[in-house]
C-alpha cells in the first residue's frame, strides 16, 4: 500500500494525533508496515494494547481512503503525510503528531516560515 494511503487510513482508524498510531509507526518503521503487519506481530510488540490496536485496525478496506485521495486531488487539496518532506518538522517533535495534515491555497515552506494555528472544536461544551 501507497504511504499517503496507509497514513490516512491509520489516521481514520486510530484517530488524529494518536499517541498509539504514532508507537506503531516508531515500532514498524511507516504506516504502510502498520497496514500489513500480522495480527500475532501487533500482539508481541504491544501486548497491553494489542486488542485496542487490533479493534481499531481490524477494517482492512481503503476504499474510503483511497475515495478521500482522489477527492483532495481533483479538488486540489493539499495532503501532507508525517513522511511528506515539505510537513512541519517541529510538528515531529509531539508525541501525538497528526499522521496527515490537509491544505487548501499555496503551500508555504512550513520548515521556513513562521506559522501559526488555531485549534478549536466544532461541538463545544459549557
Amino acid at each position: 500500500m501507497e504511504e499517503r494511503l496507509a497514513a490516512l487510513w491509520l489516521s481514520r482508524r486510530m484517530g488524529a494525533g494518536s499517541r498509539l498510531a504514532v508507537r506503531l509507526i516508531s515500532s514498524f518503521g511507516s504506516a504502510a508496515a502498520v497496514y500489513q503487519a500480522p495480527e500475532e506481530e501487533i500482539k508481541s510488540r504491544f501486548p497491553q494494547d494489542a486488542a485496542r490496536i487490533l479493534k481499531s485496525l481490524s477494517d482492512k478496506q481503503a476504499d474510503l481512503d483511497a475515495e478521500i485521495l482522489a477527492f483532495c486531488e481533483q479538488k486540489k487539496i493539499t495532503l501532507l503525510t508525517y513522511a511528506d518532506e515539505r510537513y512541519p518538522k517541529a510538528l515531529l517533535g509531539l508525541r501525538d503528531y497528526p499522521l496527515v495534515l490537509f491544505a487548501v491555497g499555496k503551500m508555504l515552506d512550513l520548515n521556513q516560515t513562521f506559522c501559526c494555528s488555531v485549534v478549536g472544536t466544532r461541538k463545544m461544551s459549557p
